[in-house]
């Protein structure tokens, strides 16, 4: 017990550090927290109008301004001739085409970290236990210059694993505990060198180029690929360490030597041209077997449900049909309360609704309220707004859906998890944890939905009810109605805020990519004897120039017109026409 309150404190130290960070994070006009996600996909000429592939890329990075992203067009040098994402202060395209093919990168989540427990010598906390001996620490200073104020030094502590993060203001002089933790990254000083990887990504001419190219990229990446030969590929770069037979990789690892990396790393996943003819991605796991990362939990619920199930049966697709899924996807969101892309589940967990609604009589003062609800989640598509151009206002049934989930995680899960989860948003690691609680093997083991502060045996199906009349009563409170057509909540903005001037601009929220393109592979010229070559569209909200002046009364002055060249555009889903290789 003493070590899981060890490690208990250590959390809770942990988050007050991430909260106090996000605050001063938000007083200086910043991200709270970085936004790295993504979305792609890629079809096969099996499934396309024309026989050859299209993709379509999204990465998701955030809106800050100026963007840390923007289209490039990179020539010269040992062959290159390629366009599309680039970071800023990396010299190479990360995501785009060349002319023989089209890429799309996202997150990976891949388990490429542990954390280490590290046993501190009580008689000299600079000293921690490695293989039966007393070792040093390494450290260093790290310091800080603060605009207005004095340099701040903060000495970093490092163990064979690590630095320390827990506590995070550990002080061997000070501290009185007998543990702290370390992490542990498998591209801990190679991240330069998955610049290499880029470079070679960017002259590759074939989906197997990709694959080969990507394994010079060291962070955890899912990268789908399609090349003028008609190939489409996936794989996932980054490298994921195997751990010792002894170890558990979703708990601490012991850092005294007996828990060590093999020093080898699992074979990346590959699938080229899959039978199914598509690929698609959201991050989340690479196979089913892989390991959750640190950072995330996956079940049977990822948002990338969206696409697969759309993909799935589509035939003949054109580039409109690619425009059409994109705005599909667009119009996925929902309340501060909920997970923007939840809403796919509704045809999974209606049933469940529909067979606790069964039990209640129709003379019940609610049936009619109940079953007026039932109805609309029975026909609903699970889409937050109906346009992603045009709607103002989320859709009621997201609204009760978003209330009913959550609502119904806290009836489930509070009894025997108060205070350890937090279930007022429905993250996808809680929807999760309720859909094994819903499966029946699960609840062979433990029965969720019963009560453990009770004397009596609750069921599943009282839950589900209990939950659901609890939600429709929430939004009839907030909304002062009853009348389910006057539930009305404003679609979400998303704003467009920078370091200095905070909130500099904003725009309809949609479920997009920061930089989006898509690109088809059409014949080279009418002489060309089949030989293709990829053409391209983008669109992302920025302009060309980011300058922002002071206008004579010195206030920042954001009329510059290349400020929002694109913002339009964006906002519209339309989309400019690349440079190409035509």
């Amino acid at each position: 017990m003493a070590g899981l309150k060890n490690v208990s404190e250590q959390v809770s130290s942990f988050r007050n550090l991430e909260q106090k960070a996000d605050n001063e994070a938000k007083k200086l006009g910043l991200s709270a927290t970085a936004q790295l996600a993504s979305f792609a996909w890629v079809v096969s000429g099996d499934k396309t109008q024309s026989g050859r592939p299209m993709l379509s890329g999204n990465p998701q990075m955030g809106f800050d301004y100026p963007s840390i992203v923007y289209e490039a067009h990179l020539t010269g040098g040992s062959g290159y001739d390629v366009e599309g994402f680039n970071v800023v202060g990396m010299p190479v395209i990360a995501i785009g085409m060349n002319d023989h093919l089209a890429w799309s990168f996202m997150v990976g989540m891949g388990d490429n970290v542990d954390i280490y427990q590290e046993t501190l010598n009580p008689n000299n906390k600079n000293q921690y236990m490695y293989k039966g001996k007393w070792v040093d620490f390494e450290k260093h200073v790290e310091t800080i210059s603060v605009a207005g104020g004095g340099s701040v030094q903060y000495t970093v502590y490092r163990s064979v694993h690590g630095p320390v993060i827990a506590p995070v203001d550990f002080d061997p002089n000070v501290y009185t505990g007998d543990k702290v933790f370390t992490w542990k990254s498998a591209h801990w000083m190679k991240d330069a060198g998955s610049i290499g990887g880029f470079l070679e990504l960017m002259k590759s001419s074939s989906v197997k180029d990709l694959i080969k190219g990507s394994k010079e990229v060291y962070t955890s990446l899912h990268m789908v690929g399609a090349d003028d030969k008609g190939n489409i590929g996936y794989t996932q770069a980054g490298l994921v360490p195997v751990r010792p037979a002894n170890s558990d990789f979703r708990l601490p690892l012991s850092g005294e030597g007996d828990m060590e990396w093999t020093g080898e790393y699992l074979p990346n996943p590959v699938a080229i041209n899959p039978e199914k003819g598509f690929v698609t991605g959201w991050n989340g796991k690479s196979t089913p077997s892989s390991n959750n990362p640190d950072s995330r939990y996956f079940g049977p619920y990822n948002r990338g449900l969206w696409l697969e199930r759309e993909l799935k049966d589509m035939k003949n697709m054109t580039m409109e049909d690619m425009l059409k899924v994109q705005k599909k996807i667009g119009t996925e969101m929902g309340t501060s309360g909920g997970l923007y892309e939840a809403g796919i589940l509704i045809t999974d967990l209606l049933p469940l609704l529909d067979n606790a609604l069964k039990g209640v009589p129709k003379e019940d003062a609610n049936y009619e309220k109940l079953n007026s609800a039932y109805q609309l989640l029975a026909n609903w598509n699970g889409h937050g707004i109906d346009d992603v151009v045009t709607s103002t206002q989320l859709k009621p049934e997201q609204l009760i859906f978003d209330k009913w989930i959550a609502t119904l995680l806290s009836s489930v899960f509070d009894d025997e998890l108060k205070g350890l989860v937090t279930f007022t948003s429905t993250e996808d690691d809680r929807i999760n944890m309720l859909l094994r609680a819903l499966n029946e093997q699960t609840l062979s083991s433990r029965n969720y939905f019963d009560n453990i502060k009770t004397p009596e045996i609750e069921t599943k199906e009282q839950l589900v009810l209990q939950s659901f009349i609890g939600a429709l009563e929430q939004l009839s409170t907030q909304f002062k109605t009853h009348d389910i057509s006057k539930w009305q909540l404003s679609r979400p903005k998303t704003s467009i805020t920078h370091p200095l001037f905070n909130k500099i601009g904003e725009f309809p929220t949609q479920t997009s990519g920061t930089y989006s393109f898509m690109v088809k592979f059409v014949e080279k010229n009418a002489n060309s004897n089949g030989i293709t070559v990829p053409v391209g569209m983008s669109r992302w909200p920025y302009g060309i120039n980011a300058y922002i002046g002071l206008n004579q009364s010195g206030t920042p002055d954001i009329t510059n017109p290349n400020l929002w060249k694109m913002l339009n555009l964006y906002r519209n889903y339309e989309y400019r026409q690349m440079s190409n290789f035509k």
